[in-house]
């Protein structure tokens, strides 16, 4: 049985070098986002919807092609986990069209601080006190890079409501996914839980944008397809790495996407980088090594 095919590593496999290897691959595709989404023109709930429909669809023919299959268990187990998923996208949309994206991101970055403090702890999981210090160092590197992004105006304290609820319903999706891989595979409960979030979505993006079938423009399905591609992946391997490693750890490690999509905009999109974006990349990069060390080593024992 291969390593995605059950909640939990056998004795002989390395939780270490599956957990936190899927968890920093994962990080990397999902960094890709926005710069994919920078070429779409129908970007919003619409595209989010039909692009969850996608990636139940490939993750479930992947699911077959391995032998496995979607019972009614498995969607009944992983119905909360879309939900939240669905619901926490959709708030993190609306956050950004009512206040700025500094806002959006910082608050979003807080996350972490949430989990190590509240839920890490009703979990049961054991937090070291150098891990807190280790988080408000990874949380302010993010804070300098996008305080100083040049993209801060327009704030809102309706916006920022919205966002700081959806940071709290992200957080419950990681309980909720760390239940679920309880009982399936990642993939299993990837695909479930992606089929949810897609019937979340795309009402509410009917609702939003007055349609019944918000269907991206033709031009934008390539862009569909490579965000099942790229983040769609990374999702997965975030639901398998919630089976083996802290979910603190977790929503620590995910404080380098900030880092790497504005490296790979960068890259791609020739988005400038300023000196107290480096700066800011430095301190989180700094702050969650030892947090990562950590784990491997807590992993290894």
């Amino acid at each position: 049985m291969t390593a995605l095919s059950g909640p939990r590593a056998s004795a002989s496999e390395s939780p270490a070098s599956n957990g936190l290897a899927a968890l920093l691959a994962a990080i990397m595709l999902l960094s890709a986002g926005p710069s994919i989404l920078r070429h779409a023109e129908s970007a919003g709930l619409a595209f989010a919807g039909w692009r969850m429909i996608v990636g139940a669809a490939a993750y479930f023919a992947v699911l077959k092609l391995r032998g496995g299959h979607l019972s009614l268990a498995a969607v009944r187990n992983s119905f909360w986990g879309g939900v939240a998923f669905g619901v926490s996208m959709a708030l993190g949309y609306s956050a950004i069209a009512n206040t700025s994206i500094a806002n959006a991101q910082i608050i979003g970055a807080l996350r972490p601080a949430v989990v190590l403090l509240v839920v890490g702890p009703l979990l049961g999981d054991r937090i070291r006190a150098m891990s807190l210090v280790w988080t408000c160092f990874a949380i302010g590197g993010v804070a300098i890079m996008v305080i100083w992004s040049g993209e801060n105006s327009g704030n809102s304290l309706f916006g920022d409501m919205l966002a700081l609820l959806g940071m709290l319903v992200g957080t419950c999706f990681l309980v909720f996914s760390r239940n679920a891989r309880s009982r399936h595979d990642a993939l299993t409960y990837s695909t479930a839980m992606t089929l949810v979030a897609g019937a979340v979505l795309l009402p509410a993006a009917a609702v939003a944008e007055g349609t019944l079938t918000p269907l991206p423009v033709p031009s934008d399905w390539p862009h569909v397809m490579l965000m099942t591609a790229l983040p769609g992946i990374g999702h997965v391997l975030t639901t398998y790495s919630i089976g083996y490693v802290k979910l603190h750890v977790v929503s620590n490690v995910h404080l380098l996407q900030p880092v790497l999509t504005a490296v790979i905009a960068w890259f791609v999109v020739d988005e400038p980088l300023v000196a107290a974006q480096i700066i800011g990349m430095g301190v989180t990069v700094a702050a969650l090594f030892p947090l990562a060390r950590d784990e491997h080593l807590r992993l290894r024992r």
